[in-house]
């Protein structure tokens, strides 16, 4: 009895185990369905947000463009100026007014009176000096009594002269004179004179006679009045400035007179006078 449980026993494990056998092939033979998934959603990328935008700022204001300040070239100081390079205006103050009695040539600006009572004079032209000194070198070629002048401050107010003689009875003297024009209009003698009471000064700086060269010189400076002969500064008896206030500014020149002779002729060097 005990024998056939042992047998049936082992027919029972044997059919499992054919039985397990025969449902592995089965399984192994059948497709495996794989289930189809959905697809996900598709979901746009998450930016980040974009950073808040700046108030707009306020166009700073127009800035009016200036243009630079004009610079002003102080204007070029009147001298020195040298009669070479003038241009000149000739005045006849005594005797015949229709005519020029002076003519510039090589240099030189001669002065040519062929009669007695005569007054010529030469201003450059454009020129205008308030303090100046003003220097020429002049020659007498030819007089029997002759005056000849030197200018400073010439306008249609009148002149500064000093006046010196080389021949005649003012032989040796000089004598500084105000042309004013207004006395003259009243039918008056126009030289004033601003020697006080002397009529003329007589110096022994002054070389006379005929072809000789004297250097004249005229300071205006203010209301003083200076006067140089031959590089020597001349001063009245009383040793007093020449002083007067009738003029502030204007032109230069020289000229000459004939006075009760004639004929006189003065030569003056262009390249010597000097206004500055």
């Amino acid at each position: 009895m005990k024998r056939f449980k042992v047998v049936l026993l082992l027919s029972f494990s044997l059919l499992v185990l054919l039985a397990c056998s025969f449902g592995g092939d089965k399984a192994e033979e059948q497709p495996i369905e794989i289930p189809t998934l959905a697809p996900l959603p598709t979901q746009a990328p998450t930016l980040p947000p974009p950073p808040p935008e700046e108030p707009p700022q306020p166009e700073p204001p127009a800035v009016e463009e200036v243009p630079p300040p004009v610079v002003e070239e102080p204007a070029p100081a009147a001298g020195p100026l040298v009669g070479s390079d003038a241009a000149w205006i000739q005045v006849v103050a005594a005797g015949d007014k229709s005519k020029e009695f002076g003519t510039e040539m090589g240099g030189r600006f001669v002065i040519d009176l062929p009669s007695a009572e005569t007054y010529s004079y030469a201003f450059v032209d454009g020129a205008s000096f308030g303090d100046v000194y003003v220097e020429v070198d002049v020659e007498t070629v030819k007089a029997d009594n002759n005056g000849i002048a030197l200018i400073c401050r010439q306008s249609d107010d009148g002149w500064y002269e000093l006046r010196i003689a080389t021949r005649g009875p003012n032989t040796g003297s000089y004598q500084v004179f105000r042309y004013d024009p207004s006395l003259l209009a009243r039918k008056r003698v126009p030289y004033v004179n601003l020697l006080n009471n002397l009529t003329k000064v007589n110096t022994p700086d002054i070389i006379n006679g005929s072809l000789k060269v004297n250097t004249i010189g005229l300071s205006c400076k203010g209301e003083e009045l200076r006067v140089f002969i031959n590089g020597v500064e001349q001063l009245p008896p009383d040793k007093q400035v020449i002083t007067d206030s009738g003029l502030d500014e204007g032109s230069v020149g020289f000229g000459a007179m004939s006075f009760g002779g004639g004929p006189v002729q003065i030569e003056f060097d262009l390249n010597s006078f000097t206004a500055e």
